[in-house]
C-alpha cells in the first residue's frame, strides 16, 4: 500500500522598517548517510538476522517501539537498527498473520540520497476468509523536527471543511509555538544547510522526485546537525521549483494565521514581530544559497502559491517593494530570475 505524506499578518515594527505595517504536530524524526548501490542494506540485514520476521508483531504492538502516531499512518522503530523505519495505516494489528511474513525490495537505486523513501514493503497476510497480504512501508530515517503547521486541509475532513476528531483549532496557541519555533530554528541555520537543501532537490528531481510543498512538514530542520532534510516526497517527473521549495520552507501558508489580530489566540506584538524577522532571514539565507548554487526562480512558469508568498510582508521588505512586478525586476537583479 502507498502511504502519502501527511495574504498576511498585521503587525510589524523591527528594525526592517521605522513604522507598523498592517496587512494553519511537532514530531521528532531521524538520519543518516546513504549510498545507493546494486545491494539493498535493510534486505541484506534481514537475511542475515531475521529481524523483522521474529519481531514484528512485537514491534507494532508494543509502545516502546512507536516513533510517530498521525491521523492515518504510525511509525516504529526497529530492534538494532538505526538506519531504517517502519510505517503502517492506522490498522487492527489482531488481524495480522504474523507467521505469514514476505519482504519485497523496493529501493530505487538511482537515488543516493537520503531523503526518507522507501527502501522495501512488508506483505503481511490478514487472517480473514481472503488472506489479501497488508503492507507495511519500511523506510530509512530522517533527522529533524517537521517546520511549521500544516495546511488545515490535511487535518480537516475531505469535503466538510472542519477539523478531524482529537485535531486542535487551527490557530490554538500550540499550533502558533510550533510555527514560531521552527523559523527561529531555520533562521539559525548557516546559508550551508539552505545549499544542501537546494542540491538535494536537484538530486531527487533527477531521479523523478518533487516536492510536495502545499505541506511544510515535508521539510525537517535538524539544529543538532545543522541540516534541512526532506521526507515524503513524490514520484512525479518535473522541474524542481525553488519558489515552492521556499514557499513551504517558511510556512508562508500560516502566517496570516499567527500573526491575526481578530482570533481567539493573539499573538504579543514582540512574538509576530520575531517570526517575520525570522522569515526575512530565512528569505535571505535561502536566497543567498540559490545564488551560491546557480539556481532561480522561474518568473514564467511560477506557481499561485509563491505568487502568494510574493505578497506577503516579510517577502516585500526583503525585495524592499510591495508591488509584484517591480519585486521580479528587482529579482533579476540580483540574479534569482
Amino acid at each position: 500500500m502507498k502511504i502519502a505524506p501527511v495574504s498576511f499578518g498585521k503587525i510589524y515594527n523591527a528594525q526592517h522598517v521605522n513604522k507598523p505595517i498592517f496587512m494553519g504536530l511537532e514530531k521528532d524524526t531521524f538520519q543518516k548517510s546513504f549510498k545507493g548501490s546494486a545491494v539493498n542494506d535493510f534486505i541484506k540485514t534481514e537475511n542475515e538476522t531475521g529481524i523483522i520476521k521474529k519481531n514484528l508483531e512485537m514491534i507494532l504492538t508494543d509502545s516502546k517501539y512507536e516513533l510517530g502516531s498521525g491521523f492515518s499512518h504510525k511509525t516504529y522503530l526497529i530492534p538494532d537498527n538505526e538506519d531504517y523505519i517502519l510505517r503502517t495505516d492506522v490498522i487492527d494489528i489482531s488481524d495480522l498473520d504474523f507467521n505469514k511474513i514476505d519482504i519485497q525490495d523496493t529501493e530505487d537505486k538511482n537515488l543516493d540520497i537520503n531523503i526518507g523513501q522507501q527502501v522495501a514493503v512488508i506483505n503481511v497476510n490478514s487472517k480473514g476468509k481472503y488472506p489479501i497480504p497488508y503492507q507495511i512501508e519500511v523506510l530509512k530515517k530522517q533527522t529533524g523536527k517537521s517546520v511549521g503547521v500544516p495546511p488545515y486541509q490535511a487535518i480537516a475532513i475531505e469535503g466538510l471543511g472542519q477539523l478531524r476528531q482529537g485535531e486542535k483549532p487551527y490557530e490554538d496557541i500550540s499550533r502558533k509555538e510550533t510555527f514560531a519555533k521552527s523559523l527561529d530554528e531555520l533562521a539559525q541555520l548557516p546559508v550551508s544547510a539552505y545549499e544542501k537543501l537546494i542540491d538535494d532537490i536537484q538530486k531527487a528531481g533527477e531521479c523523478g522526485y518533487s516536492l510536495d510543498y502545499l505541506n511544510s512538514n515535508n521539510i525537517l530542520y535538524d539544529s543538532a546537525t545543522q541540516s534541512i532534510n526532506l521526507i515524503d516526497m513524490e514520484k512525479r517527473q518535473i522541474k524542481p521549483d525553488y519558489g515552492n521549495v521556499l514557499y513551504a520552507l517558511t510556512n508562508s501558508y500560516y502566517l496570516n494565521t499567527f500573526t491575526s489580530r481578530t482570533d481567539s489566540v493573539r499573538m504579543p506584538d514582540d512574538k509576530v514581530n520575531k517570526a517575520i524577522d525570522d522569515t526575512i532571514t530565512i528569505i535571505t539565507k535561502y536566497t543567498q544559497a540559490m545564488k551560491n548554487k546557480h539556481v532561480k526562480f522561474d518568473r514564467k512558469n511560477h506557481s499561485y502559491e509563491f505568487s502568494q508568498l510574493m505578497k506577503n510582508f516579510p517577502f516585500a521588505i526583503f525585495c524592499q517593494e510591495f508591488d509584484s512586478g517591480k519585486q521580479w525586476e528587482i529579482l533579476q537583479n540580483m540574479g534569482l530570475a
